[in-house]
Parts: structure tokens; C-alpha cells; sequence
């Protein structure tokens, strides 16, 4: 029984290491997510049932035949009265009389044909612009996901980055604290000297922490994204320097960005777009509601009476009928209703053109100030760099002088803090450029 439970653990966890890699760089980590991602799934059903929509329209003006199976049995059958001197009686008497048999079976059919309809036609037109209504939403879902999961991801690396320093920073704190508890012993500095250095170390203790529980939140926010187990084990395999590396913008490439050609090409501007389609070919429909509206059919049926059920007998009599027309439905006076419902189209397609033109110079606006916030964040980058080279060594020199006793416990912390400041002020400026270059690669719809 061992050996076989045994045997099922191994089989399922290697099973689970095939299905979810263990270990994903920033690519596989996206591509996991397009496929498994909640929201892009239910984006995926909503491009198929928009092809099903489309064969439904299409079928609209197709041939549609129905049939229909009618049987009759009269429990008890219904006597009407009549006259009796139809048939030779007195006057004022009446002759009970039943009417066809106690049973009958009714066989039909119809065939329904639409000649013309004007909504059809603009149905016909609409199913093209709800398939880019729909492809056009799959793809900001897309956008968005990945913008997301790479934000994630970062977030992870960064929360282990802000873990090394803090790392670091309690391994260098906890080593001056213990000379600085010996010089104590000696006489050589006062005890509040300690008090301020193990006041320091407590507080990066707490800041470890939270950095801890941070990195393990944010690495389960990216399983999520991911459609990713949430006990699975995961290693984020790529550098954060390369990231960085990725994201520093080219000046030349920043340049030449064509502005007007990328704003044709944002999504947003492409959903404003098949709005405007969409109000417009409503615009239509509502007009072509005053044209008639022509079908033709064909319509037979086999009857069968008899007092008992002998409808299975090759002897059954069956009486046919048959009948071919079509039909016209012309709207002639609707007190104006149509018209009005018109014109309220009419504005409704003005409006959404509108509304084209402003997210197209919106977008013209975000993609120039995303251009300059990425180089800012760049630079502030570069800066943060030589910020964090410089507090080091101020930092590294305040160590020195207050062991040795040329700066006071205060002058040291200050120091300390500096240092912490800088640290941090690294890790916003790499998640500023990130974000910037994440935000500048959705709005013009590739990648640089």
C-alpha cells in the first residue's frame, strides 16, 4: 500500500512539473498568462460567439422550414343540432348530428423565404464590424494582462533586490553594533551611541520583514495573472538588470516615432473606430424600417380521419392540400416614430465621431508625455545610480570616523539613512522606467 501511494505521488508531481514549469523568464511568464489568464479566456469565448453571431445573422435570410405533426382524439365527440326538418321532421324539433370521426392526424409543412428587409442587409454589414469589436477587445485584454504580468514580475525581483540591500545593511549594522558594544565596555563611547545603532538595526528588521511578505505577495499576484497554481513551486529566472537593460529607451528610436501612424494603430483609437461603424449601420437600420418588407412561403398539409387509429395502414386515406404567396409588411404611418427614432441615430454617429476625433488627440497627448516621461525616468535612473554610489561612500566614511570617534551617533544614523533613502530611490526609478516603457509600448501598440 505504500509502495503504491508512493508510486501516485511520483507520477502526479511529475505530471504538475510538466504542465507548470517550475522556472519562467519575463517571455514565458507571458506567454503562460495569454494562454491561461482568466480574462483573456472569457475574452477568447466572446471572439467565438461572435463567429456563432455571425452565422446566426447569416441564417436570418436564409430558407427556414418548420414542420408539425397535429393528432386528434375525441374522448367523447362534440353533437351539434340542426334542424330536423332538413331531414323530413316537424318544425321547431332538432336532429342531433356528429360531425367528421373520432380521430384524425394532421401532417404539415412550411418553407419561409425573406425576399427583402433592409435590417437584414445592414445585419449582413454589422457582422463584420462585431467580429473587430470583438478581436479589438481580446487584444486590449491581451495588452493589459501582459502590461500587468511584466509589472508583476518586476515587482518580484524588485522585493528581492529590496531584500539583498536590507540584507546587507542589518550584516553591516549588526557588525558595527557589536564593536560599538566593546567600545562601550572600553569607555570610549556612550551607551545612547549603542542604543541609536540597535535602534537602527530594528528598524531594517521590520523592513525586512515587510519586504518578505511583499515579494510572496506579489509572486502570488503573478501566479494568478498567470492562471498559475497557487501552491506550485516558481523561480523567476530572468535578470533584473537585463529588464532594465530592455527598457532604457534609444534616443534615436524615441525619435523617430511617428506619432500620427502609432495613434492609428492604438487600440483605443480602433475601438472608437467600430463604435463609430456600429452608431453608423444602427443609423441605417433605422432608416430602412420605412421600406417594406417582402417573404414568400410554401405551406402543405396531409390530413387523415378515421374512428379508429389505422394512420399506420397503407389503406389510410390521406387528403392534401397546398398552397404558395408572400407576403408584404409596409409600414405606413408611424405618427413620426421612425422619423424621430432616426434622427436620434443620426446623433448618436455624430456623437461617437466626435468622440473618434477627441481619443485621437488624447492618445497623441499620452504617447508625447509617455516619450518624455520615459526619458525623465531614465535619467532620474542614471541619477539614482550615482546617488546610490554616493551615499555609499558617505556612509562607508561615517562608519569609519565613528568608530575611530570623530562623528557622534547621530551623524552616523544620518548617514545610515542616506543610504536607505538612496536604496529606495533606486528601486522607485527602476519601476518608474518599467512603467513608463510598459505604458509607452500599450499606447502605440507594439513593442520598441
Amino acid at each position: 500500500m505504500r509502495l503504491i501511494i508512493i508510486t501516485i505521488f511520483f507520477v502526479s508531481t511529475i505530471c504538475y512539473s510538466q504542465e507548470y514549469p517550475r522556472e519562467l523568464d519575463l517571455n514565458q511568464a507571458v506567454e503562460v498568462s495569454l494562454k491561461n489568464n482568466t480574462d483573456i479566456r472569457n475574452a477568447n469565448l466572446e471572439v467565438q460567439k461572435a463567429y456563432k453571431q455571425r452565422w446566426a445573422v447569416i441564417a436570418t435570410g436564409l430558407p427556414k422550414i418548420r414542420g408539425n405533426l397535429n393528432y386528434q382524439n375525441y374522448l367523447e365527440q362534440p353533437v351539434a343540432l340542426i334542424p330536423a326538418q332538413f331531414f323530413g321532421g316537424n318544425a321547431g324539433e332538432f336532429a342531433e348530428v356528429v360531425f367528421g370521426t373520432k380521430q384524425n392526424f394532421v401532417a404539415s409543412f412550411n418553407l419561409e423565404q425573406l425576399i427583402f428587409d433592409g435590417s437584414y442587409l445592414v445585419g449582413l454589414q454589422s457582422v463584420k464590424t462585431f467580429l473587430a469589436i470583438s478581436d479589438n477587445t481580446l487584444t486590449k485584454t491581451k495588452q493589459e494582462i501582459r502590461k500587468n504580468v511584466i509589472q508583476t514580475y518586476v515587482n518580484v525581483l524588485l522585493s528581492g533586490a529590496n531584500i539583498g540591500f536590507i540584507e546587507e545593511n542589518i550584516a553591516s549594522l549588526t557588525e558595527n553594533l557589536e564593536e560599538s558594544k566593546q567600545l562601550l565596555k572600553a569607555g570610549f563611547i556612550e551607551e545612547e551611541s549603542v542604543e541609536q545603532l540597535e535602534l537602527t538595526v530594528s528598524q531594517q528588521g521590520s523592513q525586512l520583514r515587510y519586504a518578505e511578505r511583499l515579494k510572496r505577495i506579489s509572486l502570488d499576484m503573478l501566479k494568478h495573472l498567470m492562471g498559475y497554481p497557487a501552491d506550485a513551486p516558481l523561480k523567476l529566472s530572468e535578470p533584473l538588470e537585463k529588464i532594465i537593460i530592455d527598457a532604457t529607451p534609444k534616443t534615436d528610436i524615441l525619435k523617430s516615432i511617428d506619432i500620427i501612424e502609432h495613434v492609428d494603430q492604438n487600440i483605443d483609437v480602433k475601438i472608437a473606430e467600430n463604435d463609430v461603424q456600429s452608431q453608423f449601420l444602427l443609423y441605417k437600420n433605422e432608416q430602412f424600417k420605412g421600406l417594406p418588407v417582402f417573404k414568400t412561403f410554401l405551406n402543405g398539409n396531409y390530413t387523415g380521419n378515421s374512428d379508429e387509429f389505422t394512420f399506420l395502414n397503407s389503406k389510410q386515406k390521406w387528403f392534401g392540400t397546398a398552397v404558395f404567396g408572400f407576403t408584404a409588411d409596409i409600414p405606413i404611418f408611424s405618427s413620426f416614430q421612425r422619423s424621430a427614432n432616426s434622427q436620434r441615430a443620426k446623433l448618436n454617429w455624430k456623437q461617437s465621431i466626435e468622440t473618434l476625433k477627441d481619443t485621437k488627440k488624447e492618445i497623441a497627448l499620452q504617447i508625447n508625455q509617455t516619450i518624455n516621461d520615459l526619458q525623465l525616468a531614465s535619467e532620474n535612473l542614471n541619477t539614482s545610480y550615482d546617488n546610490l554610489k554616493l551615499a555609499e561612500r558617505i556612509a562607508n566614511k561615517n562608519q569609519i570616523k565613528f568608530i575611530e570617534g570623530l562623528a557622534t551617533s547621530f551623524e552616523y544614523r544620518e548617514a545610515q539613512q542616506q543610504l536607505f533613502q538612496a536604496q529606495q530611490g533606486l528601486m522607485q526609478s527602476v519601476l518608474e522606467l518599467i512603467t513608463s516603457k510598459l505604458e509607452l509600448d500599450t499606447l502605440i501598440n507594439t513593442t520598441l
